[in-house]
């Protein structure tokens, strides 16, 4: 039986009737550029695309999309091409290093090969789920279900542009609000810029001393 070279799943949002496909989209697009496992992001016909390695460094392609009914769903995609390829290595690693007859041999490889494909899938799948939901928009989701957010709230959580707490203006490289100091992201995204560019942007300096070597005098 040979094994799946792809694997479909979905994270179904409860309560997200108000929200749009392509709001969600970006918002997990920005949340995927700020992960350092994250490689090789991009978005294309309201498809979100990367890649990311799980356990043993093996690599994953994701593709993500966003569907909606009547609540929004997060479809995702792994390709399992990298997975099947170890499998493959271990498969003829084993045969020139094993001391097993042909019987032993191929029930050896067929029940260690599915426990070791089955332990990265499942873990591989609860990576992606665990990363989707530790994004900014099931927090914001999490908190109208508690009934923690106000009518006001609501409008900030809704703009990119304001602190989801306190209204505050907020860039894309803000960490934490500069006004209640609650955590918007846990990286900022890191590019050249001009700074005469930016006018109407707020920009923080941070210095640190340099450190000496013990040999340096």
């Amino acid at each position: 039986m040979p094994l799946p070279n792809t694997y479909k799943s979905d994270i179904e949002i409860p309560d997200s009737e108000n929200y749009s496909e392509v709001e969600v989209l970006w918002d997990l697009y920005r949340h995927f550029k700020n992960l350092d496992l994250v490689k090789e992001l991009s978005v294309e016909d309201q498809m979100i695309t990367l890649s990311f390695h799980s356990l043993f460094t093996i690599n994953y392609q994701v593709e993500f999309s966003i569907s909606k009914e009547t609540e929004l769903k997060i479809d995702y995609e792994i390709k399992l091409i990298k997975l099947i390829q170890v499998c493959v290595a271990l498969l003829i690693f084993i045969a020139f290093f094993s001391s097993f007859g042909i019987t032993g041999y191929l029930w050896f490889s067929a029940i260690f090969i599915c426990i070791f494909f089955g332990l990265n899938l499942v873990f591989a799948d609860s990576m992606i789920q665990k990363v989707i939901k530790s994004s900014p928009f099931f927090s914001k989701i999490k908190l109208q279900n508690e009934g923690l957010v106000s009518e006001e709230q609501k409008k900030w959580i809704r703009d990119v542009t304001k602190c989801p707490a306190c209204g505050e203006d907020i860039n894309n490289y803000d960490l934490k609000c500069p006004e209640c100091g609650i955590r918007l992201r846990d990286k900022a995204p890191i590019s050249p810029f001009n700074v005469s560019n930016y006018k109407q942007k707020r920009f923080k300096y941070h210095f640190k001393e340099k450190k000496t070597k013990k040999n340096d005098t």
